[in-house]
């Protein structure tokens, strides 16, 4: 695991709120991290570290996939949209985003 690389890929999420994902370079523990943000208020509702399960596929979708339930997000009913790559802390909290 480990192999994927994913700067920092923020989603717009059918519910209405945002997530980032992104792989951790700092924790050799954890392969990817998460942020979970309400749409309006732009606070952070969730947020933490995983790695995927033996087995699962290496792809962004299934890195997306995986941190949505880490969320309790259902993914048979809520869709993913990518607004951007790329993003990191300063550029969230440019647009607003706090919490983490």
């Amino acid at each position: 695991m480990g192999n994927l690389w994913i700067e920092g890929n923020f989603y717009k999420l059918s519910n209405g709120n945002y997530i980032r994902v992104y792989n951790m370079c700092d924790d050799p523990e954890c392969d990817y991290g998460y942020d979970y943000f309400n749409g309006e208020t732009k606070r952070l509702i969730d947020g933490g570290v995983f790695n995927l399960e033996e087995g699962q596929e290496e792809t962004a979708k299934e890195v997306l996939e995986t941190a949505m339930k880490w969320c309790d997000i259902d993914t048979r009913e809520v869709t993913a949209e990518l607004v951007s790559t790329d993003i990191g802390y300063s550029d969230l909290e440019e647009k607003g985003y706090t919490g983490f």
